[in-house]
């Protein structure tokens, strides 16, 4: 007996987006923070975030300034300390930032 089988082949995704470096997302960071661009700040909240889930920064603590709730983290590797207005983001504003810097450093 011989048999074949037809089966179909799903395309590649070409748009997934690769995993960022935690080298390159601190230097990234580092910049944004030494240019102190305003509105820059929920991009600097979001890859703070990133390192931390990364295990490249820790919260070292919470200093709270009138309404304001600022975080300071410090680096793995003696980096820091960094401070960051905490900007009580939704999880959706979370994401977004996230794709737009995917995209961002992925160009670089």
């Amino acid at each position: 007996m011989i048999a074949h089988w037809r089966c179909t082949v799903p395309e590649l995704e070409t748009e997934k987006p690769k995993p960022l470096d935690a080298d390159t997302l601190l230097e990234h960071f580092e910049r944004m923070l030494e240019d102190a661009n305003p509105a820059q700040e929920q991009l600097c909240y979001v890859i703070a975030l990133l390192l931390m889930q990364k295990r490249r920064l820790q919260l070292e603590r919470t200093r709270y300034d009138g309404d304001s709730a600022w975080l300071e983290f410090i680096g793995q590797r003696g980096e820091g300390p960094f401070e960051v207005r905490d900007q009580q983001l939704t999880g959706a504003e979370i994401a977004d930032l996230q794709t737009t810097l995917t995209r961002h450093l992925g160009a670089a």
